[in-house]
């Protein structure tokens, strides 16, 4: 599932993702994130967690080492590096197992 674009009025240089989900067993769902930057051009999908109801079948993360020219990921946060902002972004979800 993929959201809308969203335009928040606003260059953004930071972003956190929040959702509420219930997984059943053996799933788990991942949620990304990509934005247009001020020079124009589409980031990547970043991955900002993966996460499930429990513990018992997978492990709720952060993905590390996502950084690039555009920003970086810690923890559930993106990161604009220096001189770069997002003019709009959108979120995408999915689910697996």
């Amino acid at each position: 599932m993929t959201s809308p674009t969203f335009q928040p009025g606003f260059g953004l240089t930071e972003l956190v993702s929040s959702w509420n989900a219930s997984t059943p067993d053996g799933t788990w769902l991942q949620v990304q994130m990509r934005g247009r930057t001020n020079s124009g051009t589409e980031t990547k999908w970043y991955v900002m967690g993966r996460w499930a109801s429990d513990d018992a079948d997978f492990h709720r993360t952060s993905v590390s080492g996502q950084g690039d020219t555009d920003g970086n990921i810690s923890t559930d946060t993106f990161y604009s590096n220096s001189g770069v902002t997002l003019q709009n972004y959108q979120l995408r979800s999915r689910s697996t197992g």
